[in-house]
């Protein structure tokens, strides 16, 4: 492959998917093979409970994405791309800033705005970890954990301590998070879960817990212009200043 297009042929071709489910499967029974032969406890229920919300929430990414987002995306790619003959060696790292930057700007929004919280929050409703950047049992690797988002930096990402809440939300380094002011890098161990913690290993119900916990924020307030509120202001955000959310470092002050 010399060029972004011969990449993209190759990537979008029919085997992806296959090359993608065979990575990901590949990566559950490699770590539960590796508890096993540790003797680790490993949490069943909570590990398919993750696959069952993953594969639940790429259907419902599907649907949505046949409506306005894949129509907009297809007529920027046909008309508005950049560089398509540009050498591969040059649009690797200009695509792969561009998709650190996207992907921190769309994670930031999902925290900060109250109804993307709501279907972003069942991301972070494990109290456990498992593969990939989720790896919780993968050390600290000193230096990278400064530059990179290593399991553990991005543990503290998923933590519930104060000091930890809304910080770390780029994919594969620190770059942004560095630049922008939401970095945190760790102090005491991170434990990993909501503050409004879910128990629930059922995907089918667990997908909506954010959407329900939305729904009992705006039955409290009397006033429609606050119900609507709670849609696009921060989940800590309340029309009364009760903190009734994931809001432990905003406790004391007032949020209305």
């Amino acid at each position: 492959m010399e060029s972004t297009r011969d990449a993209i042929d190759f990537l979008g071709g029919q085997a992806a998917i296959w090359i993608l489910a065979t990575v990901y499967f590949g990566c559950i029974i490699g770590e539960r093979l590796w508890y096993l032969a540790r003797n680790w406890r490993y949490n069943s229920a909570d590990a398919w409970c993750s696959v069952g919300l993953n594969l639940l929430s790429s259907v419902l990414n599907l649907i949505f994405s046949l409506l306005i987002p894949l129509a907009l995306y297809v007529l920027i790619f046909d008309q508005f791309r950049l560089g398509e003959e540009m050498a591969l060696w040059l649009a690797i790292p200009l695509a792969f800033l561009a998709h650190e930057l996207a992907y921190y700007s769309d994670h930031r929004l999902a925290h900060r705005v109250g109804l993307l919280w709501a279907f972003h929050a069942i991301h972070h409703s494990s109290n456990a970890f498992g593969i990939w950047n989720h790896a919780s049992y993968v050390p600290r690797l000193g230096w990278l954990d400064r530059v990179l988002m290593t399991p553990k930096m991005h543990k503290v990402h998923h933590a519930n301590q104060p000091q930890y809440i809304d910080r770390n939300y780029s994919q594969v380094t620190l770059l942004f998070d560095r630049m922008l002011g939401s970095v945190a890098y760790i102090e005491e161990e991170p434990d990993p879960g909501l503050v409004k913690r879910v128990y629930d290993n059922n995907p089918l119900t667990a997908q909506f817990a954010g959407l329900k916990q939305l729904k009992e924020r705006m039955d409290t307030a009397a006033r429609w212009e606050d119900k609507l509120g709670y849609l696009w202001r921060p989940p800590e955000w309340s029309h009364d200043g009760v903190c009734r959310s994931d809001c432990p470092k905003y406790m004391g002050l007032k949020l209305g």
